[in-house]
């Protein structure tokens, strides 16, 4: 199913943060921490996206 794959992405999304997040705070270079913050925002933002798509579909499908 579609959703399946879509949350599944969505479990590889959250874990690019982490990882991120992790590779940041070790980066000692200004650039590739700018990059990596970059990365972190747009992930997060993705996350943030998918979960407003999942309570609009929880709110099509109320009983289901």
């Amino acid at each position: 199913e579609v959703w399946d794959a879509i949350e599944a992405h969505d479990e590889v999304e959250r874990e690019t943060i982490e990882i991120a997040k992790e590779l940041k705070e070790e980066c000692p270079f200004f650039v590739q921490k700018a990059l990596l913050e970059y990365l972190i925002i747009d992930e997060e933002k993705h996350d943030h996206i998918l979960g407003l798509l999942g309570q609009f579909k929880k709110n099509l499908y109320p009983y289901g």
